[in-house]
């Protein structure tokens, strides 16, 4: 019976454990344009974004992310120069064209809204 009991305990927790590990390690990523629609319910918040990288000024260590959607309707220009969020990254900024995830938090500042990348994933080149 004692065996049973232990048996019992140790799945217990090890459920526990695996629940807790998947809520802290895995993170909805968003869409650029549910950022766009809706910024200020992302205000101030940590969020992963996955977007396509439209343009990149790496003086001002800036670049802009579209959707996939409007990737696919227009490509890269200014086509889709409403839809697009800047990304603001003290790193190395990604190419044109490439498909990223980013983790970082939505500010706001005089011309709008920005995204303050903590960290960017590459998940696809063109």
């Amino acid at each position: 019976m004692m065996n049973a009991t232990k048996w019992l305990l140790s799945v217990l927790i090890l459920f526990l454990f695996v629940g807790c590990s998947e809520n802290n390690k895995g993170t909805k990523v968003l869409n650029v344009e549910q950022v766009l629609n809706e910024p200020n319910n992302y205000l101030n918040k940590n969020i992963s974004i996955q977007g396509m990288v439209n343009k990149v000024n790496e003086d001002k260590n800036i670049f802009s992310v579209i959707s996939e959607k409007e990737f696919s309707e227009c490509g890269l220009g200014e086509c889709n120069v409403n839809e697009q969020l800047p990304v603001r990254f003290q790193g190395k900024l990604p190419g044109l064209g490439e498909k990223v995830e980013i983790a970082g938090i939505v500010k706001k500042n005089v011309k709008g809204f920005i995204y303050e990348a903590k960290s960017i994933r590459n998940v696809k080149s063109l």
